[in-house]
């Protein structure tokens, strides 16, 4: 099945005429995934609450593979980001349905619409709290994950890098990092909404944390990806600090276990 191909009552992607498609080089196409990364995850977040945040980011690494492959050949559609959230959520409904398969059979998992899938989710999103890009940056720094969990997660998750560059960071077996990820999630979500979102002073040192974080990713050798991203924090919480560059910090020595 094609990524964009629409699914049993969902939206469809990728019919967009060719005369509305513009040209682009791979080049271009990696940086506008990189740009739209965050606010992708945040919206499946907001639309499919933790399964949204646990599986949201393997879906849209799926998604961009696609049009990494597809636009530089037959141009980016008119609207990228519409294109690539639809077919984000279209993914993200066949693997929702898969699951339901897992527990109540194929039969019963087919019957089920996608709207009551969507509303179904739609109980366990984050509600008034939940910030959009920021809220993602503050729950990947969640209090109770150690610091490495942190950056791997920054990294994926709103740095949008795909598994392998994230693994290289931690000189790591891309297997070992994609487990390590997917236990830090579950502490997250195990911990609920409430704790993950903080407000007031709390917030603030939350803040504090993105940015130790995005520092560390730039003495790590990865000063572009922790440009992109300071410049991305400065402008979503600019009571937050400066719009320097990150200053040099102590190297960390914590890393993932294998």
């Amino acid at each position: 099945m094609t990524i964009g191909a629409g699914t049993d009552g969902g939206d469809r992607a990728g019919e967009d005429a060719s005369s509305d498609r513009r040209p682009v080089g791979p080049e271009e196409v990696e940086e506008l995934l990189y740009a739209y990364a965050p606010e992708l995850l945040s919206s499946l977040v907001r639309r499919f609450g933790s399964f949204g945040f646990r599986e949201g980011e393997s879906a849209l690494q799926e998604v961009f593979a696609e049009a990494l492959r597809e636009w530089p050949v037959k141009g980016a559609p008119d609207y990228e980001p519409s294109w690539l959230i639809t077919a984000a959520i279209n993914l993200m409904l066949v693997r929702a349905r898969e699951a339901e398969a897992r527990v109540r059979g194929e039969e019963a998992a087919l019957a089920v619409p996608n709207r009551d899938f969507l509303r179904r989710f739609a109980h366990d999103a984050p509600k008034g709290a939940w910030k959009g890009t920021l809220s993602l940056l503050l729950l990947c720094c969640h209090p109770d994950l150690p610091r490495s969990a942190r950056t791997a997660l920054v990294l994926r998750a709103v740095g949008g890098l795909p598994a392998a560059r994230v693994a290289a960071f931690f000189d790591l077996p891309e297997e070992t990092l994609e487990r390590y990820v997917a236990r830090a999630k579950a502490t997250i979500v195990e911990g609920g909404w409430s704790r993950a979102l903080p407000e007031g002073e709390e917030r603030a040192a939350r803040l504090a944390e993105v940015r130790h974080v995005l520092r560390l990713v730039h003495d790590r050798g990865y000063a572009a990806e922790a440009a992109r991203l300071t410049r991305l924090l400065d402008r979503l919480a600019p009571d937050g600090g400066t719009a320097e560059r990150p200053a040099p910090a102590p190297r960390e020595g914590e890393r993932p276990r294998r």
